[in-house]
């Protein structure tokens, strides 16, 4: 094929996939990534499947992989979903839970001390080095919780146009959060999740 387009197309017959994936924060304030490839970092994920329930699953990953058995689930999380056109990364449709879990800091120190290329980053670490970060959407989910900005419940964590919002500046309205943060399951979500728009380009 000499340039032009090309086009891939979405395979009908297959399933959805969805996972989990699990913002780790410490007493310090630090976010739990793994595994150092190539200069990049990832968070720690589970394989949900069609029908699994995210949060059971991931409470059963972090005591199997991490030793951690009583993490608290906070209120702020994101949902992320891909629609069939969009099929460069995945073959399928995907929904993707970002959920934000409190750990002690002997818990981060424990999961770290469990293979080298783990390692825990502050929120100006994750801002520096953010293109070595996957997904780096997540970033921006972590910053409204842990600075206050962004309220309880379900956030869209796609990027729709150039839209943008949830850039950090917290409006006279909005309320600071104290650490180490409170509240643990989150409220029944009421509707479609608040849309959290974050297409920043960012120098490294």
């Amino acid at each position: 094929m000499d340039g032009g387009e090309l086009t891939i197309q979405h395979i009908p017959d297959a399933q959805q996939d969805r996972r989990a994936l699990l913002l780790l924060v410490d007493d310090d304030r630090r976010l739990l990534l793994c595994g150092n490839c190539c200069g990049e970092w990832n968070l720690p994920s589970v394989h949900v499947g069609t029908d699994g329930d995210p949060e059971r699953l991931a409470r059963a990953h972090l005591a199997q992989t991490f030793g951690i058995h009583t993490p608290r689930l906070m209120a702020v999380r994101g949902i992320h979903t891909t629609a069939t056109g969009q099929t460069w990364q995945h073959e399928r449709v995907t929904e993707t839970h970002a959920l934000i879990w409190r750990i002690t800091t002997q818990e981060a120190r424990r999961a770290c001390s469990q293979a080298d290329r783990h390692t825990l980053r502050t929120l100006n670490d994750l801002r520096r080095h953010r293109r070595r970060v996957n997904p780096q959407g997540a970033i921006t989910l972590l910053a409204g919780f842990l600075e206050g900005w962004l309220p309880d419940g379900s956030h869209t964590l796609n990027c729709p146009g150039q839209a943008r919002a949830g850039r950090g500046e917290a409006g006279p309205a909005a309320s600071r959060r104290t650490w180490p943060p409170h509240r643990a399951t989150p409220p029944a979500a009421a509707g479609a999740p608040t849309p959290l728009v974050d297409c920043p380009g960012v120098q490294e």
